[in-house]
């Protein structure tokens, strides 16, 4: 299971944590009554420079 996973990932251009937190979001959703929920994730050393530095974590949707 863990390589498909990661073929998966490979295949949309993503990491296997991205694949993960997707799948996890799609898991909460159907036991979940609410539309809108949101998912944290703390990450440190981000080197991208339009991060500036930011150390708390972001909402992707």
């Amino acid at each position: 299971m863990t390589q498909r996973l990661k073929t998966i990932s490979q295949q949309a251009g993503v990491t296997l944590y991205m694949t993960m937190v997707a799948a996890l979001a799609l898991l909460l959703s159907r036991e979940n009554s609410d539309q809108d929920m949101m998912i944290g994730s703390p990450v440190l050393g981000r080197t991208h420079p339009q991060a500036g530095g930011r150390a708390w974590p972001y909402r992707y949707w």
